[in-house]
């Protein structure tokens, strides 16, 4: 059922991709709390590892992430963004979250966060 659901993802991604201009970005955005026992250093320190990880792996890099965390409103819980320069390394990085490698890399990060929910947004400078 993954490999299903992940060759559906991979191949819709793969025909939007055609409609990504190049002032476009995308911006996957993730509503989560820090697991019990974890800190927002934990956090930070497993989605560094998810950066190098995922631009050593995907060709032209220039993926980025951040945890956003509240200064006014609702404490709890926090965002985080992971910026893509286009669909196409998007998809890649999906892609390279399923080898071994990027499954470790990212069984480090699900081990620090819960997630409820994600999007999947396009901006324009």
């Amino acid at each position: 059922m993954n490999n299903i659901l992940s060759t559906t993802v991979l191949a819709a991604s793969l025909t939007f991709c055609g409609f990504a201009n190049a002032g476009t970005h995308i911006e996957e955005v993730f509503d989560c709390t820090v697991k019990d026992g974890k800190t927002m250093a934990d956090v930070n320190a497993a989605n560094a590892n998810w950066i190098k990880f995922v631009n050593k792996k995907v060709k032209g890099g220039g993926i980025n992430s951040r945890a956003v965390t509240p200064l006014v409103g609702d404490f709890g819980g926090f965002v985080v963004v992971d910026s893509f320069p286009d669909l196409t390394s998007w998809v890649a990085m999906k892609a390279a979250m399923e080898t071994k490698d990027g499954l470790k890399v990212g069984g480090a990060v699900l081990d620090t966060v819960d997630c409820s929910s994600s999007r999947l947004y396009s901006s324009t400078n």
